[in-house]
Formats: C-alpha cells, structure tokens, sequence
C-alpha cells in the first residue's frame, strides 16, 4: 500500500474509519504538528459562534407549540422529539440543495400541513446553513490534506469547496486485489475462523483489517478475540448507563407516579437499592407512602407460610429503611423551580455513585447539557425534550493499543489494508440501502426537482460500497450460512457478480472433546450435605425434581438456596385455597360435601381473600374472588355427579404419613408427605390427588422416576389402613375447554341440530374424569356408570369393568426399587445438568445454570412390573 507523505504542521481530513490507519502513517514519519480530523468536525472548528445544534430543536418545539392547534394530521407527534429531529434533518436537506418552500408538495391535506409546519421553522441556521457560513470565508487551505476516498454526495460538494482553496485531495490507489471467498456454518464460526487464521498464517496484525457488514457483530467478535488473544481496535459507543439515570430523575420529577419511582429504582440511580426494587415490584405504591406492616397482621388462614410472611416482612422494613435514605432526594426533584430540579438531580447521581472516568465524563456532557437548555425551557413540560437529548448521549469504549487489528463497520472503509476480511457479507447486510422514510419518505420527496433521485442516491451509494474492495491487496469474504436458530442467509449478489466464483467452507479447528461444565460431588462431600443422623430426609417431590434435574435439586437440597419469593395470588395459592374448600366441605358433611350453598363457599373463600387483601392491601381482590367462587360451584357439580355414582365415602383429608425405606446398611430414605384424599368403602380405598391442570399418570415417567407420588401414596396407604386399594387418581380443578360443536349437520334429514344442554354436561363430566392407575376389579364401587373414572368400560355382556387392572404389590417393590437407586445417585454426588424439558418450565433456578443445551429423555429406573409388560396403557389419556 502506498504510503502518503503529509508535510510538519498541516491538517489531515479523513473518513471517520481511517482515523487510527492515519495516525500510524503519521507517527511512521515523524512529522510534527499535524492534526487527524474528519471533514463534520473541520467544517465546524470553523464556526467562531460556537453553534449548538441541539439547541435548535427547543426553538423548534416552541414554535410548534403556537401551530398546534391548526394542524389535524401531526398534531398529537409534532411535539415529541422524534418528530422534531425528523423535521429538522429534512430542512438541512432542503437548505443543503437549496430548495424553497414553493417546490415542495401542496395536493394532499396532508402535505398542507407538513407546509404550514416547515414554513414555521424554515428561517432556522441548520447545519447546512452554519457550514455555507463557515465556508464563505475560507481563506488559503494549502495546508490542508483530504483523504476521504468514498464520500457521500454532501461530502463530494464541501470538498471541492476545499479543493478550490488550495487544500490538496489525495487520489485513490489503484491495485488489483486478490479475492477469498469462504462461507461458515453461523456468525460465531465465521469470526472463529478469521481468528483462527490470522493466527495460522502469523499475520501481522497491523497489516489487518476486519471490515462488518452486520454492526451487530462487535460484540462476538469482541468476545471471540478476547479469547484467543488477540490484539484489536474496535470503537464500541453505547448509551451512557448514567445519561438514563438523569432522565429517568427529570421523568420522575415530571411525573412522580410509582411507575417512574420504580423506573430509578431500576436504573440505579440512587445506588444498590435491591430491597426497595423488591418491595416496590410487590407493592407500587407512592415514592412518599409507607409499606404494610405484616408484624401488626393476624391471619386466619394456611395460605402464607411462615416463611413467606418472615421473608416479606424482612423485605419491607430493609426498604422502608431505604425509602428513608432517599426520600428527602426525591422531595427536591418535585420542586416546581426548573434549575432547582436540575441541580438536584446532579447531586443524586453524584452522592450515590463513586467518581470514576466514565462518570465523569458522563457527568460533564449531563452538566453541559443541563446548562444549555436552561434559556430554552420556559416550564416543566418543556424538560421533556432535554429528557430525551440526554438520552442520546453515549459514551466510546476503543481500545488504545496501536499495534493490533483494526475492526470498523465495513461503510467506514476507507482504504482497504494490506490484508482485509470482510464479514457477515450477506445479502440482508452488504450493500443494503435504506430509503427515505418516515414522513419525509421516497413518496413525499418524488415530486421535488431539485432533490436527487431515489435511482441517483441508490446508484452512487451502490457503487461506493463496491469500490471500497476494488483496490488493496488481499481481501477475504466471508458470510454465515444461517443464524443460531436456523434461519438461512444468502450471499450477496454483489459479491457473486463481482468475484464470480462460489464460496468455499472456511477452515475450522474445533476440539471434539466436551468439557463438563459441571464437575460431580465426591461421595464424602454429598453424606455431608444431604444426609443428617444417617438420612437423607425430603418428600417424594424431590425424589421427582432430582430425577428432572439433578443440578435443581443441589441447588435446592444440597446448597440450600431458597427459591425467589413468588408474590401476589399465583397459581399455588389458587390451589391451596381449592384444597382448604374441599377439605373443609369434607370435614362438615363428609359425602355430602357437594351439596355445600355458595354462602358456604363464599365463606370460606372470604376467609382466604381476608389474608389476600391484609398482605396485599393494594390490589382488588374482587373479580378473583367471584371466579374462585364461579369456579368451585363447577368443580362440587362435576364431584356431586361423581359421589352419586361413588359407594365411596370420603375419610380422610391431608392425611399425613412417613415412610422410611433402607438404601443401604448405614443409610435410610425418611420420606414425609400428605395425601389430599382417601375415600374407603367396604375394605377397599382410593387415593385423590388434586391437581391445578390436567395431569395424567404415564408408564414411562412413573418408572423412570419422574412421576412417583400417587404410587408411593397407594403403597404407604395399604400398609398403614390394611385396605385393598381399588386406585390412585389425579383430579383437576382446571375447567377447560369443552371440545363440542354448537351445531351438527344431519346429512340425511337435512337438519342442523343445536346442542343441548344436557349433552354439554354430560360433556363436562367426561373431560374431568378421574386419571389414574386401577387395581381391584370391584370397580363398580367407585364409578357404577363407567362415566367418572378414566379406563372404565361399560358393556351388555361384561357389565362394568376396567380395561387394565394392575397389581399393586409389584408396582410398590418397582417404587421402593427406585427410590433406593435415585437415594444411591444424590450419595454418589451426581449433580450433572441434564434436566428433562419439564424440569425447566417452571424452574426457578433458571438465571443460575444458564441452561441452553438439549434436554435429556429420562431412561427406565428399573423393568416394568409382569402385571404390566403385555398391557397397553390403557385409558390414561385426556380427552
């Protein structure tokens, strides 16, 4: 490449992306006194008045505000800062190309209005005008170097102003490059493999440049060098963290609602205020008012655990302390005095956050921002444009190093380095033009003369694009195949019409061998945090969520982390609350519990809403009290037309029991838990466990070890009531759809019938039957129509009977069998993360163990039963 000679004390103009290339040059030939710049910053070091351009959009806002109300189409958005830059970009063009107001568009109402709006601002300094003001007086420019090998048609015209002032334009290189063209599975593999061989063909990495098609790449490329060491130059500019929180305190003193408290909250803008997020995100309440106190409540009801009022009531008083630290701050952001609002949000985000650079610099641009606007707004509303100024501020992180890669947008190339690697160069990202639009679009300025074509702009930013790979000396393609989701991408058709050859698979090294991120328990280790006094104490569920997810249940069991505290009335407390009314019912009338009235229901539910409304005081519990109540009258009509059919009687409710099962000669399972529901009848029993959604009992999970509570409920029960147990069935308290046509067409009558009422019970009857395993024959105990309980059959010849009857002695010896190799692995120490795809819906845990892999299809624990092996699993499925 050749090199440029720049002379002592000249000024050197170059594209934004060639900044650092220039500099190296320069610091290679020892000249002195030169100043790198770009052709906007040249142009504006001329203004002697010091210009702000922002501060245009305030003289814009309050020039609109004395045309709001003749305006129809713009006039809910003529106010808002979007619309006012919208408005502003447009008119630097008109001024730019200089074209008057009379050549704009006038037929369509709306265009009228767009009129009226630009000929209230029209007189306003744009860029455009500022620079024409600058330029004028130019003197003698000999000094002066352009480099700016690709530039736009606005920077073509201020450059030949430049040129006709003596400032020296250096041509382009001409060389013929040679062309790579590679193709990668996804983004990732692209950058991997442009590390991979820069470090394989020892490339000098001042001699490199990586040039991305997708902006979105920097991060992952960022990440990715990082990795394997190697040093790059990339100009990363994001939104100043501290910029949002100054907002967010003007939004606030705007507009103090809970939403915008919570909102600077969130934005750290007083510091760590974790307890008050917490407590807010529960109770969005006023920045002033005081949290309830669960210390004065009495409860009357199961519905909160112990733990659940301690870890609220601990949550509110540590933000309740809090709020009291930061209210006098919030008071002074309410003050109707606009510099007094202002400085008062300088002083939080300088108490609550330490002094570090990039606050500091952050700081400075607010300070700036705050100081120059201050002329500008006549009221409090008029803060919300500053609000939004100060949100575009953005802060660069580049690295400093010289010697390394240089990585830039592939629209800022320049001049292309010796070896260049342009990337992600598909057919959605390399040479994509993006039209005018908005309400300026390619429609509105199709019309005006004097304003360049859509087929002039395209054409020469399509040939710009082309030109910055058509000189240098190496230059290497590439594009991914497809995104990490599988979605395709294609080359693009520049590229393939200029190199006119077909990728290739870039060459990737990748190691085969899988690296546990995981690393096992030693048995020693697991004894000590699982077992006590020589047990390993739970329920049945964590048999099951061990079984789900092994890294879960370590989590859970192992490191003791409690589970986030899930507030306000979710889906378990629905069913703690459908529990209480059943067992309560049960309890007064035994089996006429489903001839309850709705006061009864009411009564209880009342109860339950009671503590509901003392914990959560600022929710209206109304509506869910009426669907609760709605929902119940359902589920006792669907049980009463069960009970009518049932010999069965209820007799126990939360019916405690514990079982301790030997896993080896020093160590016991002790396993605790409750049956919601034992019915009995005549030496026989059944088990009901109620369930919020529809649950149904598969082969396949319940010896795998993933669905082992209503057996080990079966097992226990016959050891402890000495009864035969007729079944274990899940019931639902969920009503859900009925799959039913409105009408049916009767073909040969040519009728359509309306479906009755009769039928639609019917119906809902069916869809809550009973789910479950059977294990007597005497069916006809508990179900004698075979409409109530899944897998029954009801035939003229055979009467009632059950499609499968299995045998409950060896289905408990499978149970036990399990539970004594699941105990077995916990001891081993395997904690692997290899969760099945339920164990994460509903996983807590989820944000710790990151989990992105392919879930693990749980093999069988042991053989199936002999009552088993020639069955079908009949019957279990919901219909």
């Amino acid at each position: 490449m050749e090199t440029k000679k720049y002379k002592d004390d000249s000024i050197v103009i170059v594209a934004q992306g060639a900044l650092r290339q220039t500099q190296k040059e320069i610091l290679k030939q020892e000249a002195k006194g030169v100043e790198i710049t770009t052709l906007n910053r040249f142009i504006q070091s001329l203004d002697k008045t010091n210009t702000i351009e922002w501060t245009l959009c305030y003289e814009c806002y309050q020039r609109f505000k004395s045309i709001k109300d003749q305006l129809h189409y713009f006039k809910n958005t003529l106010l808002s800062s979007s619309f006012i830059d919208e408005c502003l970009s447009f008119l630097d063009l008109l001024h730019f190309y200089e074209i008057s107001l009379d050549e704009l568009p006038c037929e369509k109402e709306s265009d009228q209005e767009l009129m009226i709006i630009l000929k209230s601002i029209y007189d306003l300094k744009t860029r455009s005008i500022c620079y024409k003001e600058n330029l004028s007086s130019l003197g003698d420019l000999s000094n002066v170097y352009i480099n700016i090998a690709h530039p736009t048609l606005i920077e073509e015209k201020y450059i030949q102003i430049f040129a006709d002032h003596q400032a020296h334009v250096i041509s382009k290189h001409q060389n013929k490059p040679a062309y790579e063209y590679y193709h990668a599975n996804n983004p990732r593999c692209e950058i991997e493999s442009i590390a991979q061989k820069i470090i394989y063909e020892e490339m000098d990495v001042n001699d490199v440049m990586i040039a991305l098609c997708d902006p979105k790449s920097k991060t992952l490329l960022a990440s990715v060098f990082d990795r394997y060491q190697i040093p790059y130059h990339l100009s990363l500019s994001k939104s100043s963290s501290y910029a949002f929180q100054a907002a967010s305190l003007l939004e606030f003193a705007l507009n103090p609602t809970p939403e915008t408290f919570y909102e600077c909250l969130t934005q750290s803008c007083f510091g760590d205020m974790s307890d008050l997020i917490k407590a807010q995100k529960i109770y969005p309440y006023a920045y002033d008012e005081a949290y309830p106190d669960l210390n004065k409540q009495r409860f009357h009801s199961d519905l909160f655990s112990e733990y659940e009022i301690k870890d609220l009531t601990r949550i509110i008083e540590k933000a309740n302390l809090q709020k009291q630290q930061i209210l006098p701050y919030c008071q002074r952001l309410l003050s109707d005095d606009i510099p007094g609002i202002m400085m008062a949000a300088d002083e939080i985000l300088r108490h609550f956050h330490a002094s570090t650079l990039d606050f500091r610099n952050s700081l400075l641009k607010i300070q700036n921002l705050f100081k120059e606007s201050l002329p500008y707004i006549k009221e409090k509303e008029d803060m919300r444009l500053l609000i939004d100024e100060i949100r575009k501020i953005r802060v660069n992180e580049a690295d400093k190093r010289m010697n390394s890669v240089t990585v830039l947008p592939y629209s800022q190339i320049n001049e292309c380095l010796p070896i260049t690697f342009i990337c992600s160069a598909t057919q959605n990202h390399f040479s994509s033009f993006t039209p005018m639009s908005g309400i300026f679009g390619e429609n509105y300025v199709a019309s005006i003369k004097k304003f360049p074509s859509l087929m002039t702009r395209y054409q020469r930013y399509h040939q710009s694009m082309l030109e910055r790979i058509l000189n240098g000396q190496r230059i290497i393609i590439s594009y991914p195949l497809s995104d990490y989701v599988g979605k395709n991408f294609e080359s693009s058709l520049d590229i393939e019409a200029l190199l006119q050859k077909e990728s290739i698979p870039y060459p990737l090294t990748q190691t085969s061998e899988l690296k546990e991120t995981i690393l096992p328990l030693s048995e020693n280790t697991a004894e000590q945090i699982y077992m006590k006094d020589h047990e390993i104490k739970g329920s049945v569920s964590s048999l099951e969520k061990y079984v789900g997810c092994p890294y879960a249940y370590f989590l859970r069991y192992g490191c003791h982390i409690k589970e986030p505290l899930e507030a306000g009335f979710n889906v378990q407390k629905i069913g703690t609350l459908n529990h209480a009314v059943l067992e309560t019912l049960v309890g007064r009338y035994q089996k006429d519990y489903t001839k309850a009235c709705v006061d009864e229901i009411s009564e209880i539910i009342d109860l339950y809403m009671s503590d509901m409304k003392a914990v959560f005081p600022h929710i209206d519990f109304d509506l869910i009290r009426d669907r609760l109540i709605e929902n119940m009258k359902m589920n006792l009509y669907i049980l009463d037309e069960m009970e009518a059919h049932s010999s069965m009687t209820p007799k126990y409710c939360e019916y405690k029991w514990e079982r301790i099962v030997p896993v080896n000669d020093t160590v016991n399972l002790h396993l605790v838990g409750y049956v919601d529901r034992i019915d009995t009848s005549s030496g026989t029993f059944r088990i009901m466990d109620y369930k919020s959604s529809s649950k149904r009992l598969q082969k396949d999970h319940v010896f795998s070890g993933q669905q082992l509570q209503l057996c080990t409920y079966l097992m226990q029960m016959k050891d402890e009531l000495k009864l035969r147990p007729l079944g274990g069935f899940y019931y639902s308290f969920q009503n859900g759809k009925l799959e039913l046509p409105y009408q049916k067409l009767a073909r040969r009558s040519k009728t359509i019938d309306t479906i009755t009422q009769e039928a639609i019970q019917k119906e809902v009857v069916r869809a809550n039957r009973l789910q479950g395993w059977i294990f007597d024959e005497n069916v006809e105990i508990m179900d004698d129509d075979a409409a109530h309980v899944s897998g029954l059959k009801n035939t003229k010849s055979k009467g009632i009977y059950a499609s499968s009857v299995f045998d409950i002695d060896e289905v408990s010896d499978c149970i036990q069998e399990m539970m004594k190799l699941i105990a077995s692995q916990i001891l081993s120490g395997d904690i692997r993360l290899e969760p099945n795809e339920a164990a994460c819906l509903f996983c807590k845990y989820r944000p710790i163990c990151r989990f992105n892999g392919s879930y693990t299809e749980k093999k069988q624990l042991v053989d199936l039963p002999p009552c088993m092996r020639k069955e079908e699993d009949h019957g279990q499925t919901m219909e």
